[in-house]
């Protein structure tokens, strides 16, 4: 029996390859665009609990 030469790529495997990462990369950017968003409505929480924070201390004073 005669083995197929490493060599030798198969068209097949290599589209099924290349599908699988463009998958994976559209899931990647999805992911990143979503942690983006994330991490916006973080920082606008965060600076909104600040602004709270300040005008506690100026009312206290």
């Amino acid at each position: 029996m005669k083995g197929v030469p490493m060599d030798d790529k198969n068209p097949a495997r290599e589209g099924e390859a290349e599908r699988k990462m463009e998958h994976s990369a559209d899931e990647l950017e999805e992911r990143l665009e979503n942690l983006d968003k994330d991490l916006g409505k973080a920082h606008s929480e965060l600076e909104e609990r600040k602004k709270d924070a300040e005008g506690r201390d100026d009312a206290s004073i």
